[in-house]
């Protein structure tokens, strides 16, 4: 999928599995990597591991009462701040290993979604350009709301300092998987290769 005006390539996917798969192929050793929608899990460790000591991931969430609340049991915000001087290094938590990742990953929090700008494009602390952008917040705007989703997405392409210069962006949604297959393009009406079901 496309936007007009746009050459970069945006890839839905519908778990967390997929996702982790697509940073796999889009993600790269050393690239600065946006994950909007955060759930610091699995998700934001696969990707702090791909970009590697020398890669930044910068995980914006919603602020919450609680660090550790939200949908993910396997949430582990502190993993992902504990600043360290080694480029990996791991903290007894008492219970089981955890490897952390506070030397590549910067933390931001929204109090509303409406301040993503200002706190990933305007605040100097956070890199304004990615290699990959990762959108993640059905669990922050909804499920139902594709359309604010794809809407965002759009914002957030137009906002970047330099127009096309994403690999790719990633967005983890089941319900703009199921539009993006209902969604018939106009040629392949014309040349006749797909007809309107009667």
């Amino acid at each position: 999928m496309l936007f007009a005006g746009s050459t970069t390539p945006i890839i839905c996917c519908t778990s967390s599995n997929e996702v982790k798969d697509a940073i796999t192929v889009f993600c790269r050793e050393k690239d600065t990597v946006l994950e909007l929608g955060a759930e610091f899990a699995d998700v934001s460790s696969h990707l702090c591991t791909t970009v590697g000591e020398h890669g930044k991931a910068v995980l914006v969430d919603k602020r919450r009462r609680d660090s550790n609340t939200g949908r993910c049991k396997f949430r582990n915000v502190e993993a992902f701040l504990s600043p360290s001087d080694k480029p990996l290094s791991n903290v007894d938590t008492g219970k089981e290993e955890v490897t952390t990742f506070g030397d590549r990953s910067t933390v931001i929090y929204l109090d509303d979604l409406g301040e993503w700008n200002d706190k990933i494009f305007r605040d100097p602390t956070a890199s304004s350009q990615f290699d990959v952008i990762i959108m993640s917040i059905s669990h922050i705007i909804g499920h139902d709301l594709y359309m604010t989703m794809l809407s965002l997405a759009n914002e957030i392409l137009n906002a970047l300092p330099v127009k096309n210069s994403l690999r790719a962006m990633i967005i983890k949604s089941k319900t703009l998987y199921s539009l993006s297959k209902r969604l018939i393009h106009s040629q392949r009406l014309f040349d006749g290769t797909t007809k309107l079901p009667d």
